[in-house]
């Protein structure tokens, strides 16, 4: 049963209500955060988050099933029409109306158009490659792509926002686009050229982590749920042919139920845990095969960015750490 935290959805009112007044994403969320509103899991609000609530049609009581699904190897993918997906319309009370949802929802898909925007599964992408990828290693806010003019000329840059806002909340200063793109080159040649070195061992360590227990672990999970359920079955039916009363029911159908969800987010976290070493092995892989292949580059790729590099942390304007999709973290000099 689906029920409405009411100091929540006032706030997810509030959003609304402001993107239908003509309200940008990143003025609701400077509003939100100036006020010290928390965003989910106490973070900080940001423009994504605006949209994401917009766009998302749990608010208006509907439910769309199986957006993302796993493979046979226990790795998660959005579901790009690869899986049939199922809407339930009124699945829960709706916090906002359909009308209101649909001419929000419009809104922002029109302000992501005329910013260069596209969206996939709900998701705003950026026609920049950096975009949403460099973090500010002081605050853990988000780089913005900004262009600097000095002496006739402009370059692109990437500066923290939150030092953009309060230059006491945060001292790293910008980083220039093309000096960000070097340090990936220079990054990206030094594998190439001791990949045997570095990547092969890296490999051959994740190959080695045992993952046996684990698995053995999820059968045995696999096996309890499967019991309890037809414990709660034969509950149910001795229920129904009134061989126990409706107190002994409810007792001891709540304590299935806990075992049950207790078995359910044990399975859980362990085929989340085994996925991320299973991606990880592969992304490895896949690097290694690459280097060993390829010869120096000479300039940046925004595809091989992509499809390597998870995340950069900025020291300094000086040093930044690539996070790899693969696991590795390497510091690289701007």
């Amino acid at each position: 049963m689906m029920t409405i935290n009411e100091q929540q959805a006032a706030i997810v009112r509030k959003i609304f209500s402001a993107v239908l007044s003509g309200k940008s994403s990143t003025a609701i969320a400077k509003t939100l955060n100036e006020r010290g509103i928390p965003a989910k899991r106490g973070g900080k609000w940001n423009p994504n988050s605006i949209r994401n609530i917009v766009i998302n049609e749990k608010y208006t009581g509907d439910c769309l099933f199986q957006k993302t699904y796993t493979d046979e190897e226990f790795n998660r993918h959005m579901n790009r029409g690869e899986k049939d997906q199922y809407v339930a319309h009124d699945h829960h009370k709706a916090i906002i109306s359909h009308k209101e949802a649909e001419a929000a929802k419009a809104i922002v898909l029109q302000h992501a158009k005329e910013k260069g925007l596209r969206t996939k599964t709900g998701k705003c992408q950026n026609r920049y490659a950096l975009t949403g990828k460099i973090i500010c290693g002081e605050c853990g806010s988000s780089f913005k792509r900004r262009t600097h003019y000095c002496t006739g000329s402009r370059y692109a840059a990437w500066a923290c926002t939150t030092h953009i806002e309060d230059k006491t909340r945060c001292s790293i200063k910008y980083i220039r686009d093309d000096r960000v793109k070097l340090a990936f080159v220079t990054m990206m040649n030094k594998l190439i050229f001791a990949h045997r070195r570095i990547l092969r061992t890296y490999v051959a360590a994740l190959q080695d982590s045992p993952v046996d227990s684990p698995m053995k672990r999820i059968h045995e999970l696999q096996t309890q749920l499967a019991e309890n359920k037809e414990k709660r079955d034969n509950l149910l039916r001795l229920a129904s042919q009134e061989i126990i009363d409706q107190v002994i029911y409810n007792r001891e159908n709540n304590v299935l139920m806990s075992e049950y969800t207790q078995y359910r987010y044990e399975m859980e976290s362990l085929t989340s845990n085994i996925s991320s070493s299973v991606g990880m092995l592969a992304s490895a892989n896949d690097l290694l095969h690459f280097t060993e292949k390829i010869v120096m580059l000479d300039d940046f790729d925004a595809e091989l960015f992509d499809r390597y590099v998870d995340r950069i942390i900025v020291i300094s304007r000086e040093e930044a750490s690539f996070e790899l999709k693969c696991g590795l973290s390497l510091h690289e000099r701007m």
